[in-house]
C-alpha cells in the first residue's frame, strides 16, 4: 500500500513538473505544490503505513 501511494504522488509530481507556467504567482504555486507533494514522500519514506480494518457491521 505503501509503495501505491508513493507510486501515485510521484507520477503527480513528475506531471506538475510539465507543466509550462507564466507569471510569478503561478510559478510559486506549481513550486509550492511539487515541494509539498516531495516532502510527504520524504515522510512516507521513513513511515509504516498499515491499512485500516474495516468494520463489518454496518453503522458502527
Amino acid at each position: 500500500m505503501k509503495d501505491e501511494i508513493m507510486q501515485r504522488l510521484i507520477a503527480v509530481g513528475n506531471a506538475l513538473n510539465t507543466i509550462p507556467v507564466s507569471g510569478k504567482q503561478n510559478l510559486a504555486n506549481l513550486s509550492g505544490s511539487i515541494s509539498i507533494i516531495e516532502e510527504v514522500l520524504n515522510m512516507l519514506d521513513g513511515a509504516d503505513v498499515i491499512q485500516k480494518e474495516v468494520d463489518n457491521a454496518k453503522g458502527k
